[in-house]
């Protein structure tokens, strides 16, 4: 399966904008956030298991299938301040696209580009 950016990114906001401090989330409202109704089911569960293995989220599996989201890590809340804006994730995917794709380190590091360059540090 492939790694869908756009999916990333709109998996983080959403869980950004719904997990509250001290709260688990299960899998079910995870699966039902709006921010993802445009993912399958499997889509965004894979999207969530990259994401645990990049450092981004800390989440409780179980041989059930089921999991609870615990966290957004510091890693994974700094990577979404990267890629937040639109404007900014539009010149990060274009410009990831030009070479064919890129890992999430470095289209983390495309946006940083892109930010110092709209504040004027490059």
């Amino acid at each position: 399966m492939r790694l869908n950016h756009d999916c990333i990114r709109d998996l983080l906001l959403g869980l950004e904008e719904n997990l509250k401090y001290n709260q688990s989330m299960k899998r079910g409202t995870f699966l039902s956030l709006s921010n993802l109704s445009e993912y399958d089911k499997n889509e965004s569960i894979y999207t969530l298991k990259k994401m645990v293995e990049a450092d981004y989220l800390k989440v409780k599996f179980y041989n059930t299938g089921d999991f609870f989201i615990e966290d957004i890590t510091y890693s994974g809340h700094q990577f979404l301040e990267n890629i937040r804006d639109p404007k900014i994730w539009a010149k990060t995917k274009a410009a990831a696209s030009d070479v064919g794709g890129a890992s999430l380190s470095v289209i983390g590091d495309i946006a940083v580009s892109f930010i110092k360059q709209s504040i004027g540090l490059n």
